[in-house]
């Protein structure tokens, strides 16, 4: 017979004294099972609110770091459009007047000491060097990288035409138009432009065999458009390897010729001493 079967009528009793032994235990050690409780239930509580506080911590320096990425967004935005039209007031009103033409050799305006620095309104190239160089007909630059739209750096032609009274170098046909008409400053995207284009001729089209038209007349016009030319030539390291130490040298040149001739007036005037003695 199994044993359970044997102690079957005895469960009761057995559960009674069950209960009494555990109802005893727990009025003895009262004390200690209360604040073991208390303890657990307030590191359990503590873990929680840490917890819950660390992650709103972490949501919040998310929120913010983006709130910042999206402000400096717009900020950089921003300054680009504000330098796109820098000088644009000051240009419409000297392109017209005869001393702000150049007269005099091109050539010159390849030296040193007509070239310009500009600060650009990126982080990731501050910095740009330009001169107008007469053989290539178009406006070299340096910066620290190519990367630099035509807005901005007619921005900075503006500034160079000014700067050396050369208003008859700057070739933007749309701008020049918008001078004589005393138009304001209309910040277009030839690209953006030819994007829509083609988006309406594609919706024009009748069928998968549909060819786009070849527009002579447009593609004329497009060639035909007078702009600035600009060319990157290198960054500063080219540009200071190219201008500054071109110039050290000759200024070393320079010296050690003074530094000839010096001896040589030392050499005659003393001669007629020696004569003499």
């Amino acid at each position: 017979m199994p044993l359970s079967t044997k102690l079957a009528p005895y469960s009761p009793v057995l559960q009674a004294i069950g209960l009494a032994w555990v109802t005893n235990f727990v009025f003895t050690h009262r004390e200690v099972l209360t604040k073991s409780a208390c303890v657990l239930a307030a590191l359990y509580g503590g873990g929680y609110v840490a917890y819950r506080g660390y992650s709103y911590l972490q949501q919040r320096r998310a929120n913010e770091e983006e709130t910042e990425t999206e402000d400096e967004q717009d900020t950089q935005f921003e300054r680009y459009m504000a330098f796109t039209k820098e000088h644009y007031e000051d240009l419409k009103e000297a392109y017209s007047q005869p001393d702000m033409q150049y007269t005099g050799n091109l050539e010159t305006l390849k030296g040193s000491q007509c070239h310009l620095e500009s600060e650009l309104p990126f982080d990731y190239t501050p910095t740009i060097k330009m001169f107008y160089d007469h053989e290539a007909g178009a406006f070299h630059y340096y910066t620290k990288t190519g990367n630099i739209p035509y807005n901005v750096l007619n921005a900075v032609c503006r500034n160079y035409v000014l700067t050396f009274k050369c208003t008859n170098l700057f070739q933007d046909e749309t701008e020049i138009k918008s001078y004589k008409n005393s138009g304001d400053f209309v910040h277009v995207s030839e690209e953006e432009d030819e994007q829509e284009e083609e988006t309406k001729e594609e919706e024009k089209r009748p069928s998968l065999f549909y060819f786009k038209p070849v527009k002579k007349t447009k593609e004329k016009k497009k060639v035909d458009k007078k702009i600035n030319k600009f060319i990157h030539k290198g960054n500063l390291l080219d540009y200071a390897s190219e201008f500054v130490e071109t110039s050290n040298e000759s200024q070393r040149e320079v010296k050690n010729i003074k530094y000839t001739e010096f001896y040589q007036v030392e050499d005659e005037g003393d001669s007629p001493d020696e004569t003499t003695l």
